[in-house]
């Protein structure tokens, strides 16, 4: 059965770092490469992942809380989720996260690994779910959160990001 596609696009620093951690990350190539983009296209999990050349100097992107496709300028970090259905597919991907050369940190149930963009990813077993899938949650919390007035701890991660992950 096919699902629709999450769709992320992120504006990147090194397009040869990001594509080599993108192909560990997916374990697949890039479907098409454009003049000004690379498109990693995935019927699973069921993804169309976009990168381009970060052109602004000092504001990051990175993908909206939805997927939708939308980048947004926000000088934030995402936070994304691979869910897998299988505890092999966790220990797949950090080999060849491992052999790339990411640094991954252990959670209960998978891995987390930065980009080189500084977005984090989460690859979580969740026996519960049919197929692999992408989430996308909220840009993770400024550091400067209380130079720009907030109290410390108000800008919580998104709920299931504690240590288990919001593949539930």
């Amino acid at each position: 059965m096919l699902h629709p596609k999450t769709r992320i696009h992120l504006a990147v620093r090194d397009a040869e770092r990001a594509v080599a951690f993108y192909r560990a990350l997916l374990g697949a190539g890039p479907s098409a490469h454009e003049l000004h983009s690379i498109v990693f296209e995935l019927d699973s999990p069921p993804l169309i992942l976009t990168i381009e050349p970060d052109r602004s100097p000092r504001r990051g992107r990175s993908p909206s809380p939805r997927g939708s496709g939308e980048s947004h300028e926000s000088g934030r970090r995402a936070r994304l989720s691979l869910c897998v259905n299988e505890p092999r597919l966790v220990g797949q991907v950090a080999v060849a996260l491992r052999r790339a050369g990411v640094r991954l940190r252990l959670r209960d149930q998978g891995i987390e690994a930065n980009d080189p963009d500084g977005n984090t990813w989460d690859v979580t077993y969740a026996p519960l779910i049919a197929e692999p899938t992408v989430i996308v949650a909220a840009p993770a919390p400024r550091a400067d959160a209380s130079a720009a007035g907030e109290r410390p701890g108000q800008n919580r991660r998104p709920s299931g990001q504690d240590g288990g992950g919001p593949c539930g």
